[in-house]
């Protein structure tokens, strides 16, 4: 079972009973190699899936089961229950498990333990050039932005002086850096398309990164 749900005003995927699920993107296909990427990206939620499998499928530039073969490969992940997981898979992970290709993907195919009746939700799936754009749970260093989602700026409050702030799109680019020193502090993003970013926080003593939503 399949459906959109909103997370905090963001749209993301929400799979019951899942088994597996695959997505084509035939037209056009991703090529994952020629932009430099070198992370496949991707945040799941659950309250049950003990196991979860992440499967890319490239048809070697002549469709399904074309006469130069397909080529996949399959990752399995342990997630914590309860809480948001942020995977930055390398993509030489794929490679090592037998993948040869990656020009012309075409198959994202999701499973889950146990199947049939796990449920999981997805959200921000893409390739990237770096790692750690993923949200950290862990750290409490802001104590709140807002609002979020915004329609222009952004009100940060944290619990010690905020150094320099970094923010990409989804596609790892980015799109504003900045240094500050100043433990409340406000972010312009009135330039900026709406859709989602990530915020890089640095401090002395550590870092943090919280998703932004600009409307």
């Amino acid at each position: 079972n399949y459906e959109e749900v909103l997370i905090e005003g963001n749209p993301t995927k929400k799979y019951s009973a899942l088994n597996f699920n695959g997505t084509e993107t035939t037209s056009p296909s991703t090529d994952a190699s020629s932009p430099g990427m070198m992370y496949f990206h991707m945040d799941i939620w659950t309250p049950n899936s003990t196991e979860f499998r992440v499967k890319l499928v490239d048809f070697n530039g002549d469709g399904y089961q074309g006469s130069n073969g397909d080529t996949e490969a399959e990752l399995s992940f342990t997630p914590s229950i309860g809480e948001w997981v942020s995977l930055d898979i390398p993509l030489s992970e794929f490679t090592d498990a037998g993948m040869t290709a990656m020009t012309d993907i075409n198959q994202l195919v999701i499973s889950s333990d146990p199947a049939g009746t796990s449920t999981v939700f997805i959200d921000n799936v893409y390739f990237a050039t770096e790692p750690s754009l993923a949200i950290d749970t862990k750290l409490t260093m802001i104590t709140s932005v807002y609002p979020n989602p915004s329609t222009s700026t952004w009100n940060f409050s944290a619990e010690q002086p905020i150094d320099h702030i970094e923010i990409f799109d989804i596609t790892g680019k980015k799109v504003l850096s900045t240094q500050l020193g100043d433990k409340q502090f406000t972010i312009s993003g009135s330039h900026l398309r709406s859709g989602v970013y990530f915020a890089k926080l640095k401090s002395s003593q550590s870092f943090q990164t919280i998703k932004l939503i600009k409307n």
